[in-house]
């Protein structure tokens, strides 16, 4: 029979690199709360990369037509400071 590897939430938190190691040496662990399975952490089989990290739909054309005015580039003002600004507004 195979052994099972459980764990309670706040014990994970405390020892979260042991159990790392454990599951990248293969073998699963079940996480608990209250005694209750809530999650298995297990392995990752293969690593998929992002085929395009540049953004797309709506949110790429409001970046690229997003004017800053110059006098606020020199002031060294972040360009996402001000969209988060704007938004915040809303």
């Amino acid at each position: 029979m195979e052994h099972i590897i459980t764990v309670n939430i706040a014990t994970l938190k405390t020892h979260f690199s042991k159990y790392l190691r454990t599951v990248r040496a293969g073998e699963e662990v079940i996480v608990l709360d209250h005694k209750m399975p809530v999650a298995k952490i297990v392995q990752i089989e293969e690593i998929q990369t992002l085929a395009s990290t540049k953004p797309r739909g709506s949110f790429a054309k409001t970046i690229t037509t997003l004017k800053i005015p110059p006098a606020l580039k020199q002031r060294g003002i972040h360009s996402l400071a001000l969209l988060l600004e704007e938004r915040g507004a809303r």
